[in-house]
């Protein structure tokens, strides 16, 4: 999978969306089905992102889930999406989940496999990546071998990176969801 191009346009059914929080910081994402309703998974009064106990599948208005910030909307190959129908559903039957975790089930983690059924957040895997760099600059050898674990975990798999994130941050309700990518075979053949 590549990563999605982003545009500033009004969204569209189905759209997996962003908008920019805390002056860049970080991105928050969500399915847009109308002005009335964006599936996203967050706390009910904030992004919660450090109070992961908040944490759900929401359904807002797109007003709500700006909160004052513009909206990006995701460009993604054609081969690589499910059907329009497709994503409002199981983000719909979504709602209510919880098991919130900002590194391995946050909200891109949500919008993400909704749009082509892959479980990943680019975010985080930037700020993971990042992290190696850094700590590897600075000669920090026990975080630069956490981030090299972490890195190629991410190469090798969600269940990898689920275990050493419960580990490492807390056990979470990791997601029970089993998606899988718009395009594989799997979809072709339901």
């Amino acid at each position: 999978m590549s990563n999605p191009s982003w545009h500033f346009e009004y969204p569209e059914r189905g759209d997996h969306i962003r908008v920019c929080r805390m002056g860049g910081i970080y991105y928050h994402h969500g399915i847009f089905v109308s002005a009335d309703e964006v599936i996203h998974f967050t706390g009910d009064d904030d992004d919660s992102v450090l109070d992961w106990s908040k944490a759900h599948i929401i359904k807002t208005s797109l007003q709500t889930f700006l909160a004052g910030g513009e909206v990006e909307v995701a460009h993604y190959d054609a081969d690589e999406v499910y059907p329009v129908d497709d994503v409002v559903t199981y983000a719909r039957d979504c709602i209510g989940e919880s098991g919130y975790n900002l590194f391995f089930e946050n909200c891109e983690h949500f919008a993400t496999e909704c749009k082509i059924g892959e479980h990943r957040s680019p975010q985080v895997e930037r700020f993971i990546s990042g992290t190696k760099v850094v700590t590897n600059v600075i000669g920090g050898n026990t975080m630069g071998l956490f981030s090299s674990i972490m890195s190629n975990a991410m190469g090798i798999g969600g269940k990898i990176l689920s275990t050493i994130g419960d580990f490492v941050f807390g056990s979470s309700d990791s997601s029970t969801r089993k998606r899988p990518p718009a395009n594989s075979d799997q979809v072709k053949l339901a």
